[in-house]
């Protein structure tokens, strides 16, 4: 038997949303997390990107991002390079997930989503996962300083917080 300690610096992250209980709910799992939130994006009020880790846009409007580490949850910005055509209704995974790190572990065949954004890939970033018709799920863009990645649904409108898979997601991201 071992016991193994990491000196883990803590994360500091920002959640912009009107809040989502899953989501603050498993990111309590990880101690080195320290969340502040706030419900929409207000650049002198939280003094921008530069003072947190990583921010999650969750539902709201997200301004050009240029550098910094991003989650968008049901929303895109105008910088990333992805054209939004509308919604979908309920897509459904198609498999197999592109294998990439923030894959790893997950199993995500039978997912519930009654609705997600209609999206079309221009160029860079890489489909993690995308429905029947070929329209992105689970997107990743690495760009210089600017790491991303783009859930297409509402995650209070899928089952996925309800599966195993999404604190292994969260995880993979963190």
């Amino acid at each position: 038997a071992y016991l193994a300690l990491t000196e883990q610096a803590p994360l500091r992250l920002l959640y912009v949303g009107p809040g989502n209980p899953y989501l603050q709910q498993v990111l309590r799992l990880f101690p080195h997390v320290q969340l502040s939130t706030a419900p929409r994006w207000d650049e002198g009020a939280v003094h921008g990107a530069d003072t947190f880790d990583l921010v999650i846009f969750d539902r709201v409007a997200a301004p050009a991002l240029k550098q910094g580490n991003f989650i968008l949850i049901n929303t895109v910005s105008p910088s990333v390079p992805l054209d939004l055509h509308g919604r979908t209704q309920n897509p459904r995974v198609a498999l197999p997930l592109a294998k990439h790190a923030l894959t790893a572990g997950l199993s995500l065949g039978d997912l519930r989503i009654s609705e997600a954004l209609r999206l079309r890939a221009l160029g860079q970033g890489v489909v993690l996962a995308r429905d029947g018709a070929d329209n992105p799920l689970l997107y990743v863009l690495e760009q210089g300083k600017l790491r991303l990645v783009l859930v297409a649904f509402d995650l209070m409108a899928s089952d996925l917080p309800l599966r195993i898979a999404f604190p292994i997601l969260v995880h993979n991201l963190l």
